[in-house]
């Protein structure tokens, strides 16, 4: 045992021994321990006149690496950013869809290297996008990828509604969905307040997401691990629920559910429950 303790002791001791000689090495040569990117992030402004396209705008698509996100409302369509590198920040008008796309990874690299470990980016200045849009304005699909960092706002309406998010938070009030809407959450968390959704799709592979306000039609909720927690303006005996239960746990209107079932399945709007891992929760105000 003795032996086996002093073998692990020597090959730490040769690790650390090793990872300073490198160090040592960088250093003399001219590197640096911690190499900050180049600061060529340019405060952007983009307005309508700016965009190559003159065709009206009915859709909104944003692609975030790492970004603050949020929206606001305006006169006109615009789009402000900052700290981002303009090769690699986009704003377009593509057939009719208002296109914010940034690859922009703000942060530090060590030794030269950018550090990246499941999807989080070890940056300490976030890009930051403003997107205003007209006031009134219902777009007909609104489509947002988020691979780190936050999306803000309020009183957004839309028609088909996707988000994917893969870590970090999406903050969303008085959101209207009236058609249907895709969601995707892999890592983070989304919360919206006073929703209004119809037709609504809810992945959960990790993270939380919280959802109070209106359900209409057929509403899927899948969790493969975290939690849902759904508060829901109106009456349990005003929906149906289908639910399929593994390994996690479902509540409805405070009472758990461990197998598969049915609820009131004579009811047109309601909500089809898939619980393999973790916890989906829907409650009622009334």
């Amino acid at each position: 045992m003795r032996l086996f303790q002093k073998i692990i002791t020597i090959l730490g001791t040769l690790l650390v021994i090793i990872g300073i000689v490198i160090v040592v090495v960088a250093v003399s040569c001219g590197g640096h321990l911690l190499e900050q990117e180049e600061d060529n992030k340019n405060f952007t402004t983009v307005s309508m006149e700016d965009l190559e396209s003159t065709n009206k705008i009915s859709s909104i698509r944003v692609d975030g690496e790492s970004d603050k996100v949020q929206f606001e409302y305006g006169d006109e369509f615009k789009v402000v950013a900052d700290k981002v590198d303009k090769d690699k920040f986009k704003v377009a008008n593509e057939n009719g869809t208002l296109v914010v796309e940034d690859k922009t990874r703000n942060g530090h690299k060590f030794l030269g290297m950018d550090i990246t470990f499941f999807n989080f980016h070890f940056n300490n200045k976030a890009a930051k996008i403003v997107i205003t849009i007209p006031k009134d304005f219902v777009s007909d699909t609104t489509e947002i990828h988020l691979n780190a960092g936050e999306v803000s706002g309020e009183s957004l309406q839309t028609n088909h509604l996707i988000l994917k998010l893969n870590a970090g938070s999406i903050d969303l009030d008085q959101l209207v969905v009236k058609e249907d809407g895709k969601i995707t959450v892999n890592g983070g968390s989304i919360d919206m307040d006073d929703f209004n959704g119809n037709n609504m799709d809810i992945a959960l592979n990790a993270g939380s997401v919280e959802v109070s306000g209106k359900f209409s039609g057929n509403n899927r909720v899948e969790c493969n691990a975290g939690s849902a927690e759904l508060n829901v303006n109106g009456s349990y005996d005003d929906y149906y629920f289908k639910y399929d239960v593994s390994a996690g746990n479902v509540e409805i209107d405070g009472e758990s559910y461990h197998k598969d079932g049915k609820i009131n399945s004579d009811k047109k709007d309601g909500f089809d429950l898939d619980c393999s891992v973790g916890s989906i929760d829907v409650d009622f105000d009334h």
